[in-house]
């Protein structure tokens, strides 16, 4: 099922949240790619949306948070580092690789010790969490290893059909850039992919690596 935005009926989000608290997927444009997201406390949920990509576990996942708070119990206590992009950023296509709270899943942490996390300054996404009020798995709308990112919510429900449970439409842009991503860790700030958010932009405010 495809539902439209305007951005969006009460009604629809509601349901967009029944369906994730089922177990469900959901799929919703970003302000990068279009994305694919359960529960991240439903392993089974998880468990099905890796199956759906063919993603490895091992690769962890990103987790939307509707605010700074809901970071809580998914990371550590915040680094300088951290707390100055999370201030000077978000919410922005920049995702911070921090250290997990312990116990945190390895579906997520991909056994890592490690989360990704990110507040979105899509004003789709912000709808949707305005009612979800918690953590988010965001993971690219495509199989993992596709050449081609970025799959339109028509091809969603072309290729996935009824795997998907829901696909809330949205602004789809085949060329736009996949969110920047920094692990920060023992103070250090290390690019791992640069996306929208540029390193000269990140170089104003801390100093980074990149890999």
């Amino acid at each position: 099922m495809i539902t439209t935005a305007p951005l969006y009926p009460s009604e629809q989000l509601r349901h967009a949240v029944q369906l994730l608290e089922g177990g469900g997927i959901l799929a919703y444009p970003t302000e990068t790619l279009y994305g694919l997201g359960v529960d991240p406390f439903n392993p089974q949920a998880v468990r099905r949306l890796l199956d759906l990509k063919g993603r490895e576990a091992k690769k962890g996942l990103i987790l939307l948070v509707p605010n700074s708070v809901a970071l809580l119990p998914l990371v550590q206590p915040l680094e300088a580092v951290a707390q100055r992009l999370i201030e000077h950023f978000w919410p922005a296509p920049l995702t911070l690789v921090l250290p997990a709270q312990a116990g945190l899943s390895s579906l997520l942490t991909g056994g890592t010790g490690l989360v990704a996390v990110r507040h979105s300054s899509s004003p789709y996404v912000q709808a949707l969490m305005a009612h979800w009020q918690r953590p988010l798995v965001s993971t690219s709308a495509n199989p993992s290893g596709s050449q081609v990112q970025h799959w339109s919510p028509e091809r969603i429900a072309a290729e996935w059909g009824g795997q998907v449970d829901m696909i809330l439409a949205g602004p789809y842009d085949d060329g736009a850039l996949a969110s920047t991503v920094v692990k920060v860790i023992a103070g250090r700030g290390v690019v791992l992919r640069e996306g929208a958010i540029t390193c000269a932009q990140l170089q104003q405010i801390i100093p980074i690596e990149a890999v």
